[in-house]
């Protein structure tokens, strides 16, 4: 790593650290306070779970992320299943797939973002792919459905790195403890 090479690196992590380190090296001063101020509104709800004002209630394990206290992010794989609820068009595949010992018929298909975010009551994110607005109402992913019409498998790119995400479902009707819901959107 190379001096300055992540200065303008907007997330939480580096915005806190910078504050830290600027405190640790020059004190109490205008300059560490405007670090502390940009690390604020990297994430201003970081300083309530540090100093214990506030309790994190999201599953073990989650973290904490910038903007509301439950943003939406694309980045999620049940953002996959969520965009099955905006289908403008899908095709069928000519032949089925076999995925985990199971036939699965695939579908290429394009969501509208507006139809989705107005099917779920949270906020919908917007993929990082999209160069354009129009690709906001045609953006492609790939959806998977078993014989009985099940959503088996969603595939899809929705991050900087251009990497495909895939969301698989199976044991359906497994029962899951109350508790795992907790942040679970309801619908």
């Amino acid at each position: 790593m190379r001096a300055g090479q992540f200065s303008d690196e907007p997330s939480a992590l580096w915005q806190y650290g910078r504050a830290l380190w600027a405190f640790r090296r020059e004190g109490d001063c205008p300059s560490s306070r405007q670090q502390l101020r940009a690390a604020f509104r990297s994430n201003r709800h970081l300083p309530g779970y540090l100093t214990g004002d506030s309790e994190w209630t999201g599953r073990p394990g989650a973290h904490v992320e910038t903007g509301a206290e439950h943003p939406a992010r694309a980045g999620q794989p049940l953002w996959l299943l969520d965009l099955c609820r905006g289908i403008v068009d899908a095709e069928a595949a000519a032949e089925p797939e076999h995925v985990g010992g199971e036939r699965l018929r695939g579908h290429a298909a394009h969501a509208d973002l507006a139809l989705v975010s107005a099917a779920v009551p949270y906020e919908v994110a917007v993929p990082y792919p999209v160069a354009h607005v129009e690709e906001l109402t045609r953006f492609p992913f790939g959806v998977w459905t078993d014989d009985a019409g099940r959503i088996r498998r969603v595939r899809g790119v929705a991050s900087p790195s251009g990497i495909a995400m895939t969301l698989d479902l199976h044991d359906f009707g497994v029962a899951l403890p109350a508790a795992y819901w907790t942040t679970f959107p309801v619908a």
